[in-house]
């Protein structure tokens, strides 16, 4: 029975896309704390809720995502209860998230860009930050 689990889970991890294997997240240890899960369809999830991490493990990880090749695009973030500044630079390189929690967090600026995307975005919780600012074209491109 642990063999059959074993080839099970591996092949859940790694699918064909055109001719080559798709990874679906990257190593554990990339992105420790947070969880990544594969739901399917296009729908990876990286959990990183409630870990107290600050702006640069955020950035350290979703910049780890980025440079695995052949990682599955990302679709959903969770990022509140965290001690975020800002919104992480990055996450306008996730072009296909359609969900982005924010909340509990200590963003006082929305920058320019912050969600700069191609695909539409269709949740965005910013709630419960003492946002002060939103600069001009902070949404550039995410809404249709």
């Amino acid at each position: 029975m642990q063999v059959i689990a074993i080839v099970l889970l591996t092949s859940a991890m790694i699918g064909p896309i055109s001719g080559q294997q798709q990874i679906v997240c990257p190593k554990p240890e990339d992105y420790f704390p947070c969880r990544c899960v594969d739901y399917g369809s296009a729908s990876v999830y990286l959990f990183c809720d409630r870990q107290n991490m600050r702006d640069d493990k955020i950035s350290q990880i979703l910049q780890a995502y980025l440079a695995t090749p052949g990682v599955s695009p990302l679709s959903f973030l969770q990022l509140q209860y965290n001690q975020l500044s800002r919104v992480p630079r990055e996450i306008h390189l996730f072009p296909q998230l359609n969900y982005v929690n924010l909340e509990y967090n200590n963003i006082e600026n929305v920058q320019t860009a912050a969600f700069n995307f191609t695909a539409t975005l269709y949740q965005l919780y910013l709630s419960s930050n003492p946002l002060v600012t939103i600069e001009p074209d902070a949404f550039a491109g995410s809404l249709q």
